[in-house]
């Protein structure tokens, strides 16, 4: 019907039908990258705050020793 190319993918009960000659565009470029650098910076800041985060409770894990059955 549009006389464009398209693709089609089914995900569970959803038809999502997308446009392949979508044209070139550099400000969809700039806009692509500046999401990724904030994407890239959210999960830098993340882990910034949880390696500043401070310890309260010591962890252990037991140690079971498994001994041989002497049947």
């Amino acid at each position: 019907m549009l006389n464009r190319p398209v693709r089609t993918v089914v995900t569970g009960d959803q038809v999502h039908v997308m446009l392949n000659d979508w044209m070139d565009n550099p400000l969809r470029h700039r806009l692509e990258a500046s999401r990724t650098r904030k994407a890239i910076d959210a999960a830098f800041a993340e882990e910034e705050a949880e390696s500043e985060r401070e310890d309260t409770a010591a962890q252990v894990t037991p140690i079971r020793r498994v001994r041989p059955h002497t049947d």
